[in-house]
């Protein structure tokens, strides 16, 4: 089977899944349900997509095609993800409002460089790739039960308890794929709010381990405590350069 029919049948294993917003928001009344295991049909959607990225991987290698010298970073392609699913988790009652929690994680967590190259040389192949990292679960902020805002809430994973103790932050921030125009209005929060999304979240870190949660971002401020200060991330060990995603 040549390259291109197997880039295509990629591009049909490639249906994002993202929990609709038509979708039933059951309530966790008590606030504190543990998270639900990762869904199975992530598990079937890796396994198929996996065999045909390895066909791909081994139809690039026996045709001997090599990428074009501009698509080419010092930078191992294998870096690459590719597609990735959301699930959701029942809706958290918080003062005036809601969170939800969300795991987003990847299909794919590394493409071989070959087939890294050969998709982003294709019309659109980009789309079916990224380096985003942000996975793991957080919490969408809803004004209501069927109201999504453009807002999230992020631990701070790389927080270490100081001597003098103290309790891990939770921040916000903009969404990501910025797809919901409700504003969150989060400069608006008082501190009876901020702190009730905190006691919705924080039953989670008493059940599961730290790195299942996504980080928050530079850009995110602290919801609560107020005064925290995010953990810097860790200096790189060097810099190089990185292959550029198109613009969708």
């Amino acid at each position: 089977m040549n390259t291109r029919t197997l880039a295509a049948w990629i591009r049909e294993m490639m249906v994002r899944h993202d929990g609709d917003d038509d979708d039933a928001h059951p309530l966790d009344e008590g606030g504190s349900t543990a998270l639900p295991e990762e869904d199975e049909r992530i598990a079937r959607a890796r396994k198929r997509t996996a065999a045909i990225i390895d066909d791909l991987h081994a139809a690039l290698k026996d045709s001997g095609w090599q990428p074009h010298p501009d698509h080419i970073g010092e930078q191992v392609a294998d870096e690459w993800y590719f597609g990735d699913y959301v699930q959701r988790a029942p809706i958290r009652r918080i003062h005036r409002g809601y969170l939800e929690p969300v795991l987003r994680v990847p299909i794919i967590e590394r493409v071989p460089a070959d087939v890294a190259y050969f998709l982003i040389s294709l019309p659109g192949g980009n789309d079916y790739l990224d380096r985003d990292t942000d996975f793991g679960w957080h919490y969408h902020y809803l004004i209501n039960r069927n109201t999504r805002t453009d807002v999230i809430l992020c631990w701070d994973t790389r927080w270490t308890p100081s001597p003098a103790g103290g309790v891990r932050p939770i921040f916000v921030e903009k969404h990501g794929e910025g797809r919901y125009t409700t504003r969150g209005k989060p400069d608006r929060w008082g501190d009876t709010k901020r702190e009730s999304m905190r006691e919705a979240c924080a039953p989670d870190l008493a059940a599961h381990p730290v790195t299942i949660f996504r980080c928050a971002s530079d850009k995110s401020v602290p919801v609560w405590p107020r005064s925290a200060v995010l953990t810097p991330r860790p200096a790189p060990p060097n810099t190089v350069k990185r292959i550029g995603r198109k613009s969708k």
